[in-house]
């Protein structure tokens, strides 16, 4: 058992007073990173103080094959890892924002360039 791979955001942090020492926590040991975001995220969803915004642009990037290479994708997009399988990624691909106690989440999606075709506003009288 590798001990570095059980680390968690609770074990470093028993009582963290604000959001602030959560996100300074990952800042500091880059392993603890994601998970510093998910605890936020989940901490935002679940909270009543304040209204939560949170917006996503560029939404359809997201499927786009990444630029990280590993060998389990052999066969598909030439060795490269789909942005669902990256957790940082795959944290804000949910569709939500109904889950959010006070607030909502809002998402844009620009379809210009996306892989060999283009968007023209002319087409649909934009």
């Amino acid at each position: 058992m590798n001990e570095t791979h059980d680390l968690r955001i609770s074990s470093v942090l028993k009582e963290p007073q604000t959001l602030l020492d959560i996100a300074n926590a990952g800042i500091k040991n880059e392993r603890l990173a994601t998970s510093a975001i998910a605890e936020i995220v989940h901490q935002l969803y679940n909270q009543d103080h304040k209204h939560v915004l949170i917006s996503i642009d560029q939404y359809s990037d997201w499927f786009r094959p990444s630029n990280f290479m590993s060998f389990r994708y052999a066969n598909d997009n030439r060795y490269k890892i789909p942005p669902y399988h990256i957790a940082l990624v795959r944290l804000f691909l949910k569709f939500d924002g109904h889950k959010i106690r006070n607030g909502f989440k809002l998402c844009a999606s620009s379809q210009e360039d996306m892989f060999n075709s283009r968007f023209d506003p002319k087409s649909i009288g934009f």
